[in-house]
Parts: C-alpha cells; sequence; structure tokens
C-alpha cells in the first residue's frame, strides 16, 4: 500500500491530485471492461470466416453464446460483489474483481475454442457484475465533495474510450496482436490496486477511525487534525452510530424506512431511464435503422461513430456535472434520448404509410441519442452512491446492477421480435414514453445530490 507520511501532507490548503490518481486506478477496471465488451463486434467477421483462429468459423449459435455470455453472468454477480464489498472492504474487492477481467482476455490468447472462448466471456461478465457495484462505491468514498461527481463520470468516459479504442484496434490489427496489448491493462491495474488504500468510509465502519483520518488527510494532502477531515471524519461517524442504532441491515429494514424506501424508488427510476430508455435498442440495431432509412455508412466509419459520440457525452457530463448538478442534467439526457426517439418513430410510421422520410432524420435522431446515452450512463451510479449511506450502498448498487442488466438484457432481446410483430416505430414510441414519464417523476421527487451531506439529501427525501 502506498506509505502515507506527514511529509506527503500539505499543511493549508491541500490537494486533489491524489484522490484523481487513486480514483483513475479504481476506475481502470472500467475502461477494461470496456475493452471487453467491445471486443465481440469487431471480432465476429474473423470468428465467421475461414480464416478463424479456432481453425473453422464459429456457427451463428457459438457467436450468439460467446456474445450473451457477458451480460448472463454479470445479471448473477452483481448483488453478490456488494455482499463481498461489505464484508472484506472495498479495496480487496476491487482486486478481486480485475483477477477474471485478466481471465478473460489471457484465455482467449490460450484458446480461441469456442468452449474456452464462452468461458473468457464468462469471466469478463463475473467481473463486469462488479465493477459497477463497486467502483462507484469506492470513488463515492474517497472523493471529497467538490469533485465527486467528476470522479463518478470518469469511470464511464473510460468504458466509452475503451468501446473506441477496441472497435478501432479491432478493425485494422490482427486477432492476437489486439489480445496481446489489451491484456496488460488488467495486469497493470491488478499491481496499482494493491498499493491504494482502504475506504475512509469502510474504515469507519470496521472500528479503525484513526487509520481512517489517515488515509483521508492523506488523499487531500492536509494534516491529519485538518478542519475539514475532523469535520468528514465526524460526519462518517455519526452516520454510522445513527445506522448501528438502527436494526441490522436487511432488505426489509431497507425497505420499511420511508428514505431507504424512497431511494429506492429513485434509484429504480434512474435504472429505468438509463436501460429501457433505447441506448441499448439503438446501439445494436443502428444499422439496421440506417439500412431500413436507405443510409448506408462504411462498417468501420460506423463501429468508430458510434462509441464516439457516447464519449463525447460522458466528456462532457464530467466536465458539467458539479456547474449543474446531478438532477437537471438526468432530465437533459432523458429528454435528448426520448425527442430524437419519438422522432425518429414518426418518421418511421410516416414511411410505413407510403411517405418518404430525408435520410439525415435517421441519421441526426440517432447521433444525439447516442451522444445523450453516453451523457446519462455516470448519472444514476453516482446518484445511488450518493444517497445510501455506506451499510447500505453496496447491497442496493448490487441489486441495481443486477436491474440494470436485466434491463439492458432484455431491451436488446425483445427489440427484434418486437419490432417484426408491432413495427420499429412502436418500440421507438416507448422508449420516448419511458424517457418523459422519467423526466417528469425525476423533476417532481428527485433531490439534487451535488456538494451534499447524506443527512442533508435525507432531509430532502423527507420533503423537509
Amino acid at each position: 500500500m502506498i506509505n502515507m507520511t506527514a511529509n506527503d501532507q500539505n499543511t493549508k490548503n491541500g490537494s486533489v491530485h491524489k484522490q484523481w490518481i487513486i480514483g483513475f486506478i479504481s476506475t481502470t477496471m472500467i475502461l477494461t471492461y470496456g475493452l471487453q465488451s467491445g471486443w465481440m463486434s469487431p471480432t465476429i467477421s474473423t470468428l465467421q470466416s475461414e480464416r478463424s483462429p479456432c481453425g473453422r468459423p464459429l456457427t451463428t449459435n457459438e457467436i450468439s453464446l460467446v456474445a450473451g455470455l457477458i451480460s448472463m453472468t454479470a445479471i448473477t454477480t452483481a448483488v453478490i460483489f456488494g455482499y463481498i464489498a461489505d464484508y472484506i472492504g472495498r479495496r480487496k474487492t476491487l482486486i478481486l474483481i480485475v483477477i477474471p477481467q485478466i481471465l478473460g482476455f489471457a484465455l482467449k490468447i490460450v484458446s480461441a475454442h469456442p468452449i474456452c472462448l464462452m468461458v473468457a466471456q464468462a469471466c469478463c461478465g463475473i467481473a463486469g457484475g462488479g465493477v459497477y457495484c463497486v467502483s462507484p462505491t469506492y470513488v463515492k468514498e474517497i472523493a471529497q465533495d467538490s469533485i465527486r461527481g467528476v470522479l463518478g463520470c470518469s469511470g464511464i468516459l473510460l468504458q466509452s474510450l475503451g468501446l473506441v479504442i477496441m472497435y478501432a484496434m479491432g478493425a485494422y490489427m490482427e486477432y492476437y496482436t489486439v489480445l496481446w496489448i489489451v491484456v496488460w491493462l488488467p495486469i497493470l491495474n491488478l499491481i496499482a490496486l494493491f498499493q491504494i488504500p482502504e475506504s475512509p468510509a469502510f474504515l469507519v465502519k470496521t472500528g479503525k477511525v484513526e487509520e481512517a483520518t489517515k488515509v483521508m488527510a492523506w488523499l487531500r494532502g492536509v494534516e491529519e487534525d485538518h478542519k475539514e477531515v475532523e469535520r468528514d471524519i465526524t460526519i462518517l461517524q455519526n452516520e454510522m452510530m445513527a445506522s448501528e442504532n438502527l436494526p441490522a441491515v436487511t432488505w426489509k429494514s431497507i425497505l420499511s424506512d420511508k428514505v431507504s424506501r424512497r431511494a429506492l424508488g429513485l434509484s429504480f427510476l434512474c435504472m429505468t431511464m438509463l436501460d429501457l430508455g433505447g441506448n441499448y435498442g439503438i446501439v445494436a440495431y443502428a444499422s439496421v435503422i440506417l439500412k431500413q432509412s436507405g443510409v448506408t455508412f462504411s462498417p468501420e466509419l460506423q463501429a468508430l461513430s458510434f462509441p464516439i459520440l457516447m464519449t463525447l457525452g460522458s466528456l462532457i457530463s464530467a466536465v458539467t456535472i458539479e456547474k449543474f448538478g446531478r438532477k437537471p442534467l438526468i432530465m437533459v439526457s432523458a429528454i435528448f434520448t426520448g425527442t430524437p426517439l419519438a422522432v425518429l418513430g414518426a418518421m418511421l410510421l410516416v414511411v410505413k404509410n407510403g411517405g418518404s422520410m430525408p435520410p439525415w432524420i435517421p441519421v441526426a435522431c440517432i447521433g444525439v441519442c447516442l451522444y445523450a446515452s453516453g451523457q446519462m450512463m455516470s448519472l444514476p451510479f453516482i446518484v445511488m452512491s450518493e444517497m445510501f449511506n455506506v451499510q447500505m450502498r453496496t447491497k442496493v448498487l448490487g441489486l441495481l446492477s443486477t436491474y440494470g442488466w436485466s434491463l439492458a438484457g432484455l431491451q436488446t432481446l425483445l427489440f427484434a421480435p418486437i419490432t417484426e410483430r408491432f413495427g420499429m416505430y412502436t418500440i421507438f414510441f416507448t422508449f420516448a414514453l419511458v424517457n418523459a414519464i422519467g423526466t417528469l417523476i425525476c423533476a417532481i421527487t428527485m433531490p439534487e445530490t451535488k456538494g451534499k451531506t447524506l443527512a442533508e439529501i435525507n432531509k430532502e427525501l423527507l420533503g423537509r
């Protein structure tokens, strides 16, 4: 672990650069996840060709299994990692998550046999289930209020960047060359994770108040007796004492408490807007939509343009979140996701009834939707981590991650059959309706969490 000495600390104003470094180390696994989730798309054509690295072209069923195992396994592991993080700590759990990420790339290097690829993808999914549960929690617990939102957004920005990098490498590099390059990222990440400290919140939770004070002071570049460190440690202790006076944290106790129940309901709303708002269906079927509209792009340009737009949205979200807050960005993202989907649905309905659609409309709608989706992706995780105390945080994020993975899989699974049965415009109108209802509920009931303590957020949830 990094040596925390007084010589490392500034005595007056402090600094945030250590929080940025530690935050980057703890979110690098999200960059790795971006690489792993993007690996399949540019690789399918190679795996199904005569020059397939497994010695024969993979069948459509084998490709479906290899592609689907990430989400299938992630659904089952998110909640498990939440409980592990509460039991052994955030830092050790992050280390556990990176190990299957290493295996996910290493097994593909060892063998391209379909079974080996499936096991490798399952390893990626195991890690993926924990990435969005534990990493946001750790970042929230090490970051001071002024940079909490920016650090939280950086993880999703890294995921989008991982997609761009993998799509670019996959399009122009050999199969094994790509794998040999990317396998080193989780290995280096694992080494770096052994150097980071445990989060102050978890240390306070386990009674290690003195160590928590040292870690917080080191992260902020100040002395241990700095007034802000003393204040925040006291806040953590008060939160812990308040939670200790309550019954043991179970799902029954969470649901029976008005504040926790409202926070949980709003968290489910955020995840529904994110994962049932249309972004996954758009990403998966954008080429089909464009083709039906008579628009054609080169495969390489199309593959790169989608993650680049999402990366741009994530970047803008990271830059603006501390200025505008969480709630306005969630609402704006939902509006700019739902509106183009409603327009696209209307245009497709016009085409179905014999009209025509200018080619630029689907291109513009998909572009705006993907940009807004990228802007939205990190916001629910930031808000959720800020609305729950340290006792509940990872349990709730584990459940919500599982819920999100399930919705994303359901959206991708049902898009084609619903489109075939009722028309593509029907599902776009449905996505637009989800965004409209979510925006309205968010405007009325969701508190702004930017720069606020848990006690202040709880008061707003109670309507005081």
